[in-house]
C-alpha cells in the first residue's frame, strides 16, 4: 500500500496528499527495534489507514466535486465505502499492481487520460532544457 501511495502521481494525484515522502522515514523508524513501541506501531497504522482512505476516495470519486464546477450538474456519485475494499476483498493485503483497480473509474476516457499522463511524464523525464541565452 505504501508503494501505491508513493506512486499516486501515476494516477494524476499528488502523493503529498497521502504522505508520499514521509513513508520511507516512517518505515525506517519502525524497523529500528529501539523505537518500535506499541505506540509507534499504532501511530503508523493510523497514518497508513488515513492515507489509504484518502487515496481510495480521491481515486474513486476524484478531488473536485462536479457540482462545484457545474452548478446544474445532475451526475450522481457512486456510493463507495472507503474501508471496505482493500481489507475485505484482499484479506488484509492490497496488491501493488491492480489491487485497487475495482475502485478506479472504469470510463474509457479515464483510461485514455492515464495513458496520456504516462506519455507526458515520460516526455518530462526525457526533456533537455534549452540553455539560457548569454
Amino acid at each position: 500500500m505504501i508503494g501505491i501511495l508513493e506512486d499516486a502521481d501515476q494516477k494524476g494525484l499528488d502523493n503529498k496528499d497521502y504522505d508520499g515522502a514521509r513513508w520511507p522515514e516512517r518505515l525506517k523508524t519502525l524497523q529500528s527495534s529501539s523505537t518500535a513501541t506499541e505506540s509507534a506501531l499504532i501511530k503508523f497504522d493510523v497514518a497508513l489507514t488515513v492515507s489509504a482512505i484518502r487515496y481510495g476516495l480521491d481515486l474513486h470519486l476524484g478531488k473536485v466535486n462536479p457540482k462545484v464546477l457545474h452548478k446544474d450538474s445532475i451526475r450522481t456519485v457512486h456510493k463507495h465505502d472507503p474501508g471496505e475494499y482493500p481489507l475485505e476483498k484482499r484479506g488484509g493485503r492490497t496488491k501493488r499492481k491492480g489491487g485497487l483497480a475495482p475502485i478506479e473509474p472504469s470510463y474509457p476516457r479515464y483510461q485514455r487520460t492515464l495513458l496520456v499522463l504516462q506519455k507526458y511524464m515520460q516526455m518530462e523525464k526525457e526533456e533537455v532544457a534549452d540553455p539560457l541565452p548569454q
